[in-house]
């Protein structure tokens, strides 16, 4: 007997969001699995989460942006999401790509972040610093998805 991951009885929910934070889980099968106990029958989980064209290796954009906030994340591809999915027993799994809507999202924020009285509000809170950081990071996420060294996908499973 394994207890499981999730402090939740089975099939407990009807559907299960996650977005943009299964890149920070390097095992994903197993929180998978419990996603899929948990789930009453007929129950979906969504998924929305940034991916790598090869397995185990970001491009040097995100690489950069890792390293330049302290953050460990890892490179999983397309292929390998569905082949978990499928390994917890998930059906009807279909993949939406979100790059487009990513490279906007990110400018947005860019081109909100240079309007003169964000940038006063954003420096007096933190620092100059990290109002550079910021807009080099989300330039860094526009960038590595437009040049396909970062892929945005959303899954849709069904129990």
């Amino acid at each position: 007997y394994q207890p499981p991951i999730l402090p939740f009885d089975d099939e407990t929910f009807d559907i299960v969001i996650s977005k943009g934070v299964l890149v920070h889980e390097n095992n994903k099968l197993p929180l998978f699995q419990e996603i899929y106990r948990s789930l009453k029958k007929g129950g979906q989980l969504i998924i929305n989460d940034w991916l790598s064209p090869v397995e185990g290796i970001w491009g040097k954009d995100i690489t950069e942006m890792c390293e330049a906030e302290g953050l460990t994340l890892y490179a999983d591809t397309e292929k390998n999401y569905l082949k978990h999915l499928k390994m917890a027993r998930f059906k009807e799994l279909s993949v939406e790509n979100e790059d487009e809507n990513y490279i906007n999202f990110n400018m947005d924020i860019v081109n909100y972040l240079k309007n003169k009285d964000v940038k006063k509000q954003f420096i007096k809170k933190f620092n100059e610093h990290w109002y550079s950081e910021a807009l080099k990071s989300y330039r860094l996420i526009a960038n590595s998805i437009e040049n396909g060294e970062l892929l945005i996908r959303k899954f849709v499973a069904t129990k």
